[in-house]
């Protein structure tokens, strides 16, 4: 189990309220993206009658909806633990290892939890 230190990097200190507001904003749009997505479902679809083609073309684009609110749900998620790691002071080291997570990756990336080499390391073992 990581040892995590209670103070984040300088350099993290100096910019986690840029982080945090965009983890924010970031969290307002995944929410309405499923929203708006779960009102797109709640439609009736009324294919036109006899036409195969329409009826495939509806559920294609329900799955599509479905498969895009998965992808805001996860996203939703992973935001929620970066604030909530923000929140119990543990926000820019590596979940599994505790080493710091360099700075332009938590940019680039803000809720990512794993340093890049942890992340590597998960993914490989997710693929096998």
């Amino acid at each position: 189990m990581a040892v995590f230190v209670r103070s984040a990097p300088s350099l993290l200190a100096e910019r986690l309220s840029e982080l945090r507001t965009t983890l924010e904003t970031d969290r307002a749009s995944a929410r309405r993206e499923i929203a708006a997505g779960e009102r797109e479902l709640a439609k009736p679809t009324v294919p036109d009658e006899g036409i195969a083609h329409g009826a495939a073309a509806d559920l294609y684009d329900r799955e599509l909806r479905l498969s895009e609110i998965s992808r805001f749900t996860r996203e939703l998620y992973e935001i929620e633990a970066a604030l909530g790691r923000m929140r119990a002071g543990v926000y820019g080291f590596c979940v599994d290892c505790g080493r710091p997570i360099p700075l332009d990756r938590l940019v680039a990336q803000p809720r990512s939890p794993r340093d890049l080499d942890c992340a590597r390391h998960t993914e490989r073992e997710a693929t096998l």
